[in-house]
């Protein structure tokens, strides 16, 4: 609607319900119908999970220097941590989402070692400075930077790899760790 486009065909348009309600089962019998949200939960489509995985599948080869860092990132107790900041601040968006604090990523790095042996930590952010500066994460620890624009599907597409995940209130962070194929 904010470009101007109008719907042409029948149908109902099903807005997500408060996510905070949960999950609202009887919208999965909607017939001819348009979704609006986020429906960040597999309940909706788990019936068919290897379909999306499917269909969702990264299918261009990685390019050399990332396929390194994918050898890297599956030979070990990988962490993919997303940090989302950039548009998140500006003032017409940080009335509709929540910033995740130093505070929230110092919490989450120290359960996955406190849980998780040799852990190797990959962050990937649109504020990678950001991150580095908090004192948040171990030595060690792999700042992942370069893919933006028509790249950026390489952040998810590594963040997928990793065997743990520390995620952003974004959809980016939660498909880039459900498509992960791993049982951490």
């Amino acid at each position: 609607r904010a470009m101007g486009f109008t719907r042409h065909t029948a149908g109902t348009l099903v807005t997500e319900p408060d996510p905070a309600e949960g999950w609202h089962e009887e919208l999965l019998h909607s017939d001819n119908s348009y979704l609006q949200g986020y429906w960040q939960t597999e309940r909706y489509f788990r019936a068919v999970a290897g379909e999306v995985r499917e269909a969702f599948r990264f299918r261009l080869p990685l390019p050399q220097e990332e396929k390194t860092m994918a050898q890297q990132i599956q030979a070990g107790q990988s962490v993919s941590v997303h940090i989302r900041r950039g548009d998140y601040l500006k003032k017409r968006r940080r009335e509709d989402y929540d910033v995740c604090t130093a505070n929230y990523y110092r919490r989450a790095v120290s359960y996955i070692q406190q849980h998780v042996e040799s852990s190797v930590f990959y962050v990937f952010s649109d504020e990678p400075a950001w991150g580095a500066q908090q004192g948040i994460f171990p030595q060690g620890t792999i700042f992942v930077t370069g893919h933006t624009g028509q790249n950026a599907y390489l952040d998810m597409q590594l963040m997928s790899l990793c065997r743990h995940h520390i995620i952003a209130n974004s959809s980016f962070s939660w498909w880039g760790a459900w498509l992960g194929q791993t049982d951490g």
